[in-house]
């Protein structure tokens, strides 16, 4: 667990795969395992094009999710909000390490994120994403003919002109440099 005012940051997996079971359970990579407490929840990511299993240490999720629902809840309706809840809370479930270092991702998650044999795990910040291979490739191949709208968000001042140090490629081929 993070010690107290300390954030870690997760990153990287996304060249490796990981093998899950057949009772879909997946050894936890090492270097998550330190940072990582043994109180986690995981649940479905909220981007439904492109699904995945998120994992989080239990206040971080907690955090999260109160942040979506207090700047979410002014600017939607009734129904879309309780959408929202139930996707957030209603498919979040607690998950331990276990003494072999592995984690159980359910049945459910598995199936609504498509999870087989072979998994990416991705270090994503705050928390860790579990992808299918497919459908991890696609979503880089839609991300990849954006990547022009990130680079004109960025802060210039913050990024000391690295940004414009960057060329893209977009799907069709074309460069932006």
């Amino acid at each position: 667990m993070a010690a107290e005012g300390r954030r870690y940051v997760l990153s990287g997996g996304a060249q490796t795969t990981y093998p899950m079971d057949g009772g879909g359970r997946i050894t936890f990579p090492a270097k998550y395992n330190r940072v990582l407490s043994g109180d986690l929840v995981v649940v479905a990511s909220p981007e439904e094009e492109f699904p995945s299993v998120w994992i989080y240490e239990r206040e971080v999720y907690l955090t999260w999710v109160e942040s979506i629902i207090r700047i979410k809840a002014p600017r939607v309706d009734g129904r879309r909000l309780n959408y929202l809840r139930t996707r957030l809370f209603g498919q979040a479930e607690e998950l331990q390490v276990d003494k072999a270092s592995r984690i159980l991702i359910p049945k459910d998650l598995r199936h609504l994120a498509s999870l087989s044999t072979t998994v990416k795990i991705i270090g994503a910040d705050d928390h860790l994403e579990i992808w299918n291979e497919e459908i991890y490739a696609q979503y880089l191949a839609h991300c990849s003919g954006r990547l022009h709208i990130l680079k004109d968000d960025l802060d210039d001042d913050f990024y000391e002109g690295t940004v414009d140090d960057f060329s893209y490629e977009y799907i069709d081929g074309t460069k932006d440099e």
